[in-house]
């Protein structure tokens, strides 16, 4: 799936990662993207994550784990606690039980509501399975059926809070999104959403090993070109509510951070590391120095 970054079913309550999902990589050095900002008295570590991956895939190298232990607070996109997990899982069977108000085929253009049924067939719901949905429930149970044997617990940001807690950090949030917030989206964002998931649900695999290399080696380019420019171009709505609208409040977060002092560590899909509209293109916009982190720290 190309999507296989975009809101790993539930996982991690919501944590979207925009970023591609791996799969199990050999057991090498990899080097995946880690920004740093830093001014007179604070440094601000970015990186960019992997929401679910199969067992054994690693997740970060020495670099990482390192900004890691120096960091005073570790910070992931949403609460990815076992209880906000359940309570997020409990919201979405409760919109899902409720039929939409009007049938998914009757919502979507022609040429989608084809998709829409072969999409559904492959996943095992039957060609008719999805249309009691809204467009956004839909995408998320497709995504789910397309994501097999990848876990957010075996993701990065799960690894990240699993040694910032052994070490006795304080773990922290950037937004408290929620089912809430998906059932209020326009219908427009909604039904681009679906038919992005679409389009990925049916690329073909050499797209998935592709991501897997781009996010490993770090290739921001590559992978926006993959990944988020295909989303700009035929999604600008979708695109404008999960990556530029939640960017813009990170940084509002962050800002305040860096006002203060200490170290914070910054995982968030790698996505919102990306592209003009990213976190790291917001950050310098309004003055501050965001640095590649080499391969090793000093």
């Amino acid at each position: 799936m190309r999507n296989r970054g975009l809101l790993s079913i539930l996982a991690a309550a919501l944590a979207f990662a925009l970023a591609p999902l791996a799969r199990a990589q050999p057991q090498a050095e990899i080097t995946p993207t880690l920004f740093v900002v830093r001014d007179a008295d604070s440094s601000l570590y970015l990186y960019g994550t992997v929401h679910a991956l199969p067992p054994g895939a690693p997740w970060a190298n020495q670099s990482v784990r390192a900004a890691i232990l120096a960091s005073d607070e570790i910070w992931t996109e949403s609460d990815i606690s076992e209880d906000a997990g359940e309570q997020m899982s409990a919201d979405f069977m409760r919109a899902i039980d409720t039929p939409a108000a009007q049938p998914l085929p009757s919502r979507l253009a022609p040429a989608l509501r084809s998709r829409l049924r072969l999409a559904a067939k492959r996943a095992g719901l039957g060609p008719e399975g999805l249309d009691r949905f809204d467009p956004w429930e839909a995408a998320f149970l497709l995504m789910s059926a397309g994501a097999p044997g990848r876990t957010s617990q075996n993701g990065v940001d799960n690894r990240v809070a699993a040694l910032a807690q052994e070490n006795g950090k304080t773990l922290r949030w950037l937004e408290d999104m929620g089912v809430r917030d998906f059932e209020a989206m326009s219908e427009s964002a909604q039904i681009q959403f679906l038919s992005y998931v679409l389009e990925g649900f049916t690329s073909p695999p050499t797209d998935v090993d592709r991501a897997d290399r781009l996010w490993a080696s770090g290739d921001l380019e590559g992978l926006d070109a993959l990944e988020l420019a295909p989303m700009r171009a035929s999604s600008p709505d979708f695109y404008a509510w999960i990556v530029v609208a939640r960017n813009a409040a990170w940084v509002e977060r962050l800002s305040v951070e860096l006002d203060g002092a200490g170290a914070d560590f910054v995982a968030i899909g790698t996505a919102h590391l990306m592209g003009p509209d990213s976190v790291v293109a917001m950050l310098r916009a309004r003055g501050y120095v965001v640095e590649r982190v080499a391969a090793a720290l000093p």
